[in-house]
């Protein structure tokens, strides 16, 4: 008689299981890592539109990006006296590090000084935003 025992056939599913663990917990890391960066990505398309706003004068006003805990809001008029245009939620177990405010000039679209907004997740996973005095925004790991 031919083939395999039932023992056989446990110990090769759990062989097989071993080598799935570390495999399991790779992907579940790296789709964390993937959504940190979208989430940065996405706040730093919103900092450029502002930025835009600004430079440009739309509605004849400055603009500006406030940060609180898990979300931010674009706001324009003036840093002293501003309307919430639009706010964003940054999802689940995401937050920003510290809560600013980010104002950009009306006509120049510059900002006072040079800015670093962390965002991290709730595994101390951090990425970073900077914004440039002259608006420039880039994304880029911190840890």
């Amino acid at each position: 008689m031919k083939g395999f025992t039932l023992v056989e056939m446990l110990i090769v599913v759990a062989i097989i299981g071993i080598f799935m663990i570390p495999l399991l917990i790779t992907y579940r890391s790296s789709q964390n890592n993937q959504k940190l960066r979208v989430v940065a990505e996405e706040f730093a398309d919103q900092v450029r539109t502002v930025h835009i706003y600004a430079r440009d004068a739309k509605d004849k006003k400055s603009w500006g990006i406030k940060l609180s805990d898990n979300g931010y809001s674009l706001l324009s008029g003036r840093a002293d006296s501003y309307k919430v245009d639009k706010s964003f939620s940054l999802g689940k177990n995401i937050e920003f590090e510290k809560d600013q405010l980010v104002w950009f000039e009306i006509g120049t679209g510059q900002t006072d000084r040079d800015y670093e907004v962390v965002i991290v997740d709730t595994r101390g996973k951090k990425i970073a935003v900077k914004i440039s005095k002259n608006g420039i925004v880039e994304v880029g790991d911190l840890e």
